[in-house]
């Protein structure tokens, strides 16, 4: 490639070319390399440019010290749980330095001062040497220890300004307060779509002129002659089937909308019938069937089921639910739903409760937001 004579010319060549083709090695193969390049056994981390020293990492890692001391097949989880917690505080921290939360000294001194560990047993004031004493103990500065305490200020001071946003409002503990206080049970009849099929069978029939019909009016169906005209009745048998359930639930939903007694309309459906567990306004349903849990999920997670439950009476039925699986119909046998306001203590307990709830909400929103924009370069073998 290199035509001069010249051995330095040549050298100097093959190093250009050596030289670019390591620059696009690590910068397209290798650019987690790229990232760490410069770093030492010093650093853990690099959160968003912060180079995170390995002290503070170890620091934290010793509050967990007694769950990782212990053997465990889940040991190596645990260590990658426990750095993903510290890195989730790293940007807590950058969060509330963006937001221009800090702690002032004064602020730092007041609460160290007033820390029950450095308290003189005798005197119930702040011990000077008590305090240098437990430092030397915990192998810790002043200067380490000042600044962990300006840290949990400044993510105190943050959860608080998140909590001030979280309003509760008297609505939603009067309706928190009906839902833990409510008992409902429902009854059921449920048929399986194989069983409609079954049922329908001589709806669902496809002749071999219907087969040959469809090929003709879509060409483009034409993939394998082995299997074309399988794959053909296999479809439009689904869709006579599906044409029947839409005309059967339409039957069943009129049986409802001018007689609406349950033990009618489970007479026509024909399938079979069950009931749930007792439970609260929000629960899961559950089928009452056996000691293990057996989610009726279908019921569950239907519109008709959340918007009849409450208002149908009792024997009354309700619409049709459709699901994948089958058909189902219910009424509610035992519907407890007290409408009375909560006490001022239950009011109180629900207030912090549902509060609570809400600051969880935001705060794993405000982490999964932080975490999904951040940019994170790990420098800490736990895998």
């Amino acid at each position: 490639m290199f035509d001069s004579k010249s051995k330095l010319v040549k050298a100097v060549g093959y190093f250009i070319m050596g030289f670019f083709g390591l620059i696009i090695v690590i910068s397209f193969g290798m650019p987690d390399f790229v990232s760490k390049l410069g770093l030492d056994n010093t650093t853990v981390a690099i959160v968003n440019g912060e180079k995170i020293h390995a002290f503070d990492y170890y620091r934290f890692r010793d509050r967990y010290k007694d769950l990782l001391s212990k053997e465990s097949s889940d040991k190596q989880n645990m260590e990658n749980t426990v750095f993903r917690n510290f890195i989730g505080e790293i940007l807590i921290l950058q969060k509330a330095k963006d937001l221009g939360i800090d702690a002032t000294e004064e602020r730092i001194l007041r609460y160290i001062r007033g820390m029950q560990e450095f308290q003189n047993q005798a005197t119930g004031r702040f011990d000077m040497e008590r305090y240098r004493m437990i430092l030397r103990q915990t192998n810790m500065s002043t200067v380490n220890f000042t600044k962990m305490v300006r840290n949990s200020l400044m993510k105190e001071d943050l959860f608080r300004y998140l909590q001030m946003g979280t309003a509760v409002s008297p609505d939603d503990i009067n309706i928190e307060y009906t839902a833990n206080n409510s008992k409902i049970q429902i009854k059921y009849a449920y048929l399986a779509r194989n069983e409609m099929e079954k049922r329908f069978s001589g709806r669902i029939n496809v002749t071999e002129s219907e087969i040959t019909e469809d090929l003709g009016k879509n060409p483009g169906e034409l993939k394998d002659p082995n299997t074309d005209r399988l794959r053909i009745k296999d479809k439009l048998k689904k869709k006579k089937l599906d044409e029947s359930i839409k005309g059967f639930v339409a039957d069943l939903n009129s049986a409802v909308e001018k007689n609406g007694d349950f033990n009618m309309v489970a007479d026509l459906l024909k399938g079979m019938t069950g009931e749930s567990k007792v439970f609260k306004m929000g629960d899961e349903v559950l089928d009452n069937k056996g000691k293990e849990e057996n989610p009726l999920t279908d019921i569950s997670n239907s519109m008709v089921f959340r918007e009849s439950c409450l208002s149908l009476k009792k024997g009354a039925s309700s619409k049709v639910i459709e699901s994948g699986a089958g058909l189902y119909i219910f009424t509610p046998v035992m519907l407890d739903v007290n409408l009375k306001k909560p006490g001022e203590s239950d009011y109180a307990s629900l207030e912090r409760i549902i509060g609570y709830e809400m600051l969880d909400a935001i705060t794993r929103n405000m982490m999964t937001s932080l975490s999904e924009k951040s940019k994170i370069v790990k420098n800490l073998k736990t895998d």
